[in-house]
């Protein structure tokens, strides 16, 4: 996806009684997998395969995050629709965004976050979709 940028937030670990900021830090991209772009009829589609994390090493056992999902862009006469379905962990909260360029950024979905860390263990099972119309 050249141009594009692709990035993972912060991660910051707390202490919860005290307080204390033990760690912060951003964890690489170095495990998002990109599929080549597919054009069939009016249609583009492409998926995304993650892996993130840890971003804060404190020498425990730390899992992945993990998300998956195929974007579709479709032209229908004078509009492009944009959509996402996949899957993401428990935890933490997902959301993505389309964006039109030089105009409005819209909402495709935000979702949790539904569990704990622990829930973290494991693939991506928690379906997730959205999508939004733009004018061309």
């Amino acid at each position: 996806m050249s141009g594009s940028k692709h990035k993972a937030g912060k991660t910051v670990v707390i202490e919860c009684l005290t307080k204390f900021q033990l760690c912060s830090d951003t964890p690489g991209t170095g495990g998002m997998k990109f599929s080549r772009k597919k054009v069939k009829g009016n249609s583009l589609t492409f998926v995304v395969d993650a892996t993130i994390g840890p971003g804060c090493n404190l020498g425990l056992p730390t899992p992945q995050i993990d998300y998956k999902g195929t974007f579709k862009f479709t032209k229908k006469g004078k509009s492009v629709k944009v959509s996402f379905k996949g899957k993401v962990d428990d935890f933490p909260a997902y959301e993505a965004y389309a964006h039109e360029y030089g105009g409005k950024t819209r909402k495709l979905f935000v979702y949790g976050p539904a569990g704990p860390l622990p829930e973290l263990v494991g693939e991506a099972h928690n379906p997730v979709r959205g999508s939004v119309k733009f004018k061309v």
